[in-house]
């Protein structure tokens, strides 16, 4: 992601970033126009009066420029964080990140009840709801 801003902006206005689905931005931004037209954090900006004491160490030079720090868009990860259903397990692919498959497994003697794939979704889940392992019933009859 560019954090370019092109364009005739008035004074004051703010502009706030996002990312497209499946990505997330490194931390929240909203930038103001100031009165020499650059871009600033709003964080930074309090009642009007600039304030140069940046918990994050971002400040908007007199180019426009940042001085560090730069926000950008990160992958979504869900992570390994998904408990295998009891008698059951979940593999994972090389990755975790946005749309990445995961798949669930029974155990011999076990049927799966639910989707045996499992999908990394842009909120950071994995999707659909972990399915269930149940045991394999036989029934006999004398024919």
């Amino acid at each position: 992601m560019t954090l370019g801003i092109s364009g005739n902006w008035s004074y004051g206005t703010v502009a706030e970033f996002s990312c497209i689905t499946g990505f997330v931005l490194s931390h929240n931004l909203s930038l103001q126009c100031t009165e020499n037209g650059h871009w600033c954090d709003t964080m930074l900006i309090h009642n009007g009066l600039w304030n140069d004491t940046n918990p994050e160490n971002r400040t908007c030079l007199s180019s426009g420029e940042w001085s560090d720090n730069e926000p950008y868009c990160q992958l979504v990860d869900c992570g390994k964080n998904v408990t295998a259903p009891v008698h059951g397990k979940v593999i994972f692919g090389n990755e975790t990140t946005f749309n990445s498959e995961a798949f669930v497994n029974c155990s011999e003697g076990y049927l799966l009840n639910g989707s045996h794939t499992l999908i990394c979704t842009g909120d950071g889940t994995w999707d659909p709801h972990l399915p269930t392992c149940s045991v394999i019933s036989m029934i006999f009859s004398n024919v």
